[in-house]
């Protein structure tokens, strides 16, 4: 897909716990520059450590909505919540009903700290300007409709002005 943010760095994991003898990618049709790749190999075992060590966040399903994630998490030490959400300024973050302040970790990524135990989290979206943007349109639409009635208004005088004036 041709990026509109210019987002052209990608990085993949691929696991598998037998080892990987043979790789083949597949691109679709379209013209492609490829630079300064690099692969790198680790135990399959350290991968699978590592994963064990994350604390899942389990989202609610029934409440997720097009702005609006929550879910609970059980967190095993204190740390990082990092969610792979790009950060923007726009987010509301609450944990078990608090706000919290949040952050831009791992370069992109939206992240807050979090203590050990229970938690709930709920992470809400709204995009910035977009209240005032909305006003903007609806400020448009409403001056173009005054111009339009008032266009009507005035074509309707001229043509009532010329069809009662006196003929010569």
């Amino acid at each position: 897909w041709k990026y509109q943010n210019q987002n052209n760095n990608f990085q993949y994991t691929i696991s598998s716990d037998e080892p990987i003898q043979k790789l083949k990618l597949k691109f679709s049709a379209g013209d492609y520059v490829i630079s300064q790749s690099a692969m790198y190999t680790m135990q399959y075992d350290t991968l699978h450590h590592a994963a064990e060590q994350l604390s899942p966040w389990e989202l609610r399903h029934d409440n997720l909505g097009d702005d609006t994630m929550e879910g609970d998490i059980q967190v095993k030490e204190d740390g990082w919540f990092v969610l792979a959400v790009p950060y923007d300024t726009g987010f509301h973050v609450t944990i078990d009903g608090k706000d919290t302040a949040y952050y831009r970790t791992d370069k992109d990524f939206l992240g807050c700290p979090i203590s050990a135990g229970s938690h709930s989290i709920r992470i809400t979206y709204a995009a910035p300007l977009a209240k005032q943007g909305r006003w903007c349109s609806a400020a448009g639409v409403g001056i173009t409709v005054l111009l339009f009635l008032g266009n009507s208004l005035l074509r309707h005088h001229r043509r009532k002005k010329r069809s009662t004036a006196p003929c010569n």
